[in-house]
């Protein structure tokens, strides 16, 4: 079983860019669009005026010439004030603004349109560009004017056509004034868009801490209720093995450790080293999983240390004249009791482990602490862990003692360093339960 991941709730930068770069794609694309839509409506502004510029054109010029075209007199014409009949009058449309007309009875009449054109010009102003074709010819307006926003073509009778032409001006007032409007919807947008951008930018750090804070207390109560389920079965396991030595409570008495128990609410369980003469045991330091231990406790203490094993053994295991199940009690209270003294760190602090064949070196950065203020300090480790198999230093001493074990301590810089010989010679049964040797290194 293996403890989750925990996760800092500061936001990711990776995440962070995606969601500014979608932003800036949405706001990009909406400017885009309503770009299209203001110049769409825009064009269509200016279409339905040069509609409507067309329909005065054809009502000043197509009544008289239908009118003309009808055989109807000067006097009936609106516009055109000066049309003379021509019997069998052979040249093509006149120049300039006289206009050739075929009547209904196919005689001629010359019309002179001048004052129509003048009438145009006037409407027409620099607001739009115009051509009038009478029969494929062009009696006024821009010669050149090959494509057009409007054309309407017109039949007076089977011999007159009329073609008109009108495209936009790029110079009119009209044109002018429209990019004008479509220049200001920008600026205005632009500057919305940027403040969205901001506000958005701001909703987005505060959703994503939230969404990472919660995945953050998620997994970290997902670790709580993970380990806790681990350090139940451990208890389970430890209560287990503390019952195959039924005389163990009267030999740890007589070796003083029960005696100097100050806190007489809870009795800790220690697990009974049955040493018997010349035997070793093995631990398989690949099946020791003393990461999950530092892993929920720097989660239910909220503290950041870090766990190091450095494995010098050659096939994994250490030689020990100690059960294995003591051997990990033993290295488990130790890390236990480092854990707890710089649980109040903001730094972050190393825990190592170095396992060698026959011996065990432990050291922790931050704490250069004598053998008594070992043993003072770590006097309510159970108050604080709830656990009655973690040890504080004066019964880890002590056990280690009743194992048979040698222990000194050292200081390496800022870092205090355990070595615990493993593998001291038993030399009789009568030995067992009594206190070997203790040796402590020069404090610096």
């Amino acid at each position: 079983m293996q403890l989750k991941e925990g996760i800092s709730y500061k936001v990711n930068l990776k995440h962070l860019l995606i969601c500014l770069f979608i932003e800036l794609i949405v706001v990009v694309i909406t400017n885009l669009i309503l770009f299209k839509i203001d110049k769409s409506y825009e064009n269509k502004t200016i279409l339905f005026y040069l509609q409507g510029q067309l329909q005065i054109i054809e009502n000043l010029i197509v009544g008289d010439l239908t009118n003309i075209a009808a055989g109807k007199e000067v006097d009936d014409l609106l516009v055109i004030k000066n049309a003379t009949k021509l019997e069998n009058f052979q040249q093509d449309a006149g120049h300039s603004l006289i206009i050739k007309i075929s009547r209904e009875d196919n005689t001629k009449v010359i019309a002179d349109i001048s004052n129509i054109i003048e009438l145009i010009e006037a409407i027409a102003k620099d607001n739009f560009h115009y051509s009038i074709t009478l029969n494929d010819q062009i009696i006024c307006g821009t010669q050149l004017l090959i494509t057009s926003d409007i054309t309407k073509n017109i039949t007076i009778n089977e011999q007159l056509k009329l073609s008109i032409k009108i495209i936009n001006s790029i110079n009119s007032s009209l044109t002018i004034e429209s990019e004008l409007r479509i220049n200001n919807k920008i600026k205005y947008r632009l500057i919305n868009s940027f403040l969205f951008f901001i506000l958005t930018t701001m909703l987005i750090l505060k959703c994503l801490n939230s969404i990472l804070k919660y995945q953050f207390l998620k997994k970290k109560l997902d670790n709580v209720i993970a380990f806790n389920k681990y350090e139940k079965t451990f208890i389970t396991n430890c209560y287990e093995q503390s019952k195959k030595d039924e005389d163990f409570l009267s030999r740890l008495e007589e070796a003083g450790i029960l005696a100097d128990i100050e806190l007489k609410e809870y009795l800790p369980i220690f697990l009974s080293p049955l040493l018997k003469p010349n035997q070793t045991h093995k631990l398989d330091i690949t099946n020791f999983q003393i990461e999950q231990f530092v892993q929920g406790y720097n989660t239910l203490n909220n503290c950041n240390i870090e766990l190091i094993i450095l494995n010098n053994t050659v096939d994994n295991h250490i030689v020990s004249s100690v059960e294995n199940e003591v051997l990990e009690q033993i290295i488990i209270s130790i890390v236990r009791n480092f854990i707890q003294f710089r649980s109040s760190s903001n730094k972050r602090e190393i825990i190592s482990l170095e396992f060698n064949k026959s011996n065990i070196k432990l050291f922790c950065t931050g704490i250069k602490l004598k053998k008594e203020h070992l043993i003072k300090w770590s006097k309510n480790i159970f108050l604080n862990t709830g656990n009655p198999y973690i040890l504080n230093f004066f019964q880890i001493f002590k056990l280690l003692e009743i194992s048979n074990c040698l222990v000194e301590i050292d200081y390496l810089d800022d870092q205090i360093q355990l070595d615990i010989n493993l593998n001291l010679k038993i030399a009789d049964n009568d030995n067992k339960g009594k206190i070997i040797k203790l040796c402590i290194g020069k404090t610096k």
